[in-house]
């Protein structure tokens, strides 16, 4: 599934390996003529990401220090409140709210 969506909020993820957003679809409006709101986990496509995973790895592999992780996390560039992405969405999970799992589109 292709989402196309402005970004309300992002921040990375609580254990370094994500970037979590909040989109608002804007290509599908509901039956009240609202447009829906989803939380996102950003896991790739995104410039800096993979190497914040990678450093992930190896933190959790005692290779690497969390302060390094830390670091790398707050230097990341997030995506902006109200910038348009395009998103392949990959999974879905619920967590007592629907979180889509997605990619950023080349």
């Amino acid at each position: 599934m292709i989402l196309t969506g402005r970004v309300e909020s992002a921040q990375v993820g609580m254990f370094g390996d994500s970037i979590d957003l909040v989109v608002v679809d804007r290509e599908v409006l509901t039956p009240r003529g609202e447009r829906p709101q989803y939380h996102v986990k950003l896991i790739g496509g995104w410039p800096g990401l993979e190497e914040l995973r990678a450093l992930q790895r190896e933190v959790k592999a005692g290779r690497k220090s969390q302060e390094e992780l830390l670091q790398m996390a707050q230097r990341l560039q997030v995506p902006e409140q109200d910038q348009l992405m395009s998103l392949v969405v990959v999974d879905k999970r619920a967590k007592g709210f629907l979180q889509l799992v997605a990619m950023v589109t080349r």
